[in-house]
């Protein structure tokens, strides 16, 4: 009986460590207890991880990691000034971690004379670093269709919370709806098969910290279909296709030389 015990959860840590195993493995670090940032690698192509790294670095650090650097957030951070601003806190999600996409938020708070709070989105081909735009995986013919059908399901989970607001927390309900109607849709991440599109920064700062209302609204890929190009058919499908070849059209790219 001992030793059927002892095989079921040698089994079990195997199993489990087997389903956790990921795409890219990454390298945390840290500053105190409010900052943390992840250093991507990848056994399979370092100028992949090289791209993602220094993409991620120059947008959310203003730096470039160096093995010797002993503070990686010393630019974000609040300093001495008269004029005090800067990050106090910055924090990272691996949402998705796979063979087609790598998936990443940061959520920070951001402080001058007031404080303000902010989540990113980053998403990555997994097969050649590029960063992904909501517009890469749509046909172009079909982009305004597109917009109008996740615009309207986003419309709806925000009025459908309102009644569940307070008595005394009001709300500029057509600012909001212009706001998202506008959206360019940068703020989204995307999750096994779906895209989750985050309304976040329509809410004034008062009403994100202080209402209860949930700003993510999440399209399966059969939502999607009608939409897809073959990019996205590929992400949302359990298809072959190698990832690698389609390339991000929508948002600024870094190119590194190979050397010969």
């Amino acid at each position: 009986m001992k030793k059927a015990l002892i095989f079921s959860f040698i089994h079990l840590i195997a199993f489990s460590l087997s389903a956790q195993k990921k795409y890219f493995n990454f390298q945390t670090i840290t500053k105190d207890s409010n900052f943390s940032f992840p250093i991507f690698q990848s056994s399979s192509d370092s100028i992949v991880e090289n791209k993602i790294n220094v993409l991620l670095q120059l947008y959310e650090l203003q730096l470039l990691y160096e093995h010797n650097e002993t503070n990686l957030f010393k630019i974000l951070q609040i300093t001495s000034d008269s004029v005090i601003q800067g990050n106090t806190s910055l924090f990272f999600n691996v949402i998705e971690n796979s063979d087609k996409i790598l998936s990443v938020s940061f959520s920070k708070e951001w402080c001058s004379a007031s404080c303000n709070y902010l989540t990113e989105y980053y998403n990555f081909n997994s097969g050649n670093g590029d960063l992904i735009s909501f517009y890469d995986f749509i046909q172009r013919d079909k982009i305004n269709s597109a917009i109008a059908a996740v615009t309207e399901k986003r419309k709806f989970n925000f009025l459908n919370q309102l009644p569940n607001l307070k008595s005394e927390q009001t709300i500029d309900t057509a600012s909001v709806l212009s706001e998202l109607i506008n959206s360019n849709l940068h703020y989204f991440y995307i999750k096994n098969d779906s895209v989750f599109i985050s309304d976040d920064e329509c809410l004034s700062k008062f009403e994100k910290i202080y209402y209860d209302l949930n700003m993510i609204t999440g399209f399966s890929a059969e939502e999607l279909k009608p939409y897809l190009n073959d990019y996205g058919k590929t992400v949302y499908s359990n298809s072959k296709k190698t990832i690698a070849k389609f390339h991000g059209n929508n948002f600024p790219q870094l190119y590194f030389r190979i050397k010969q």
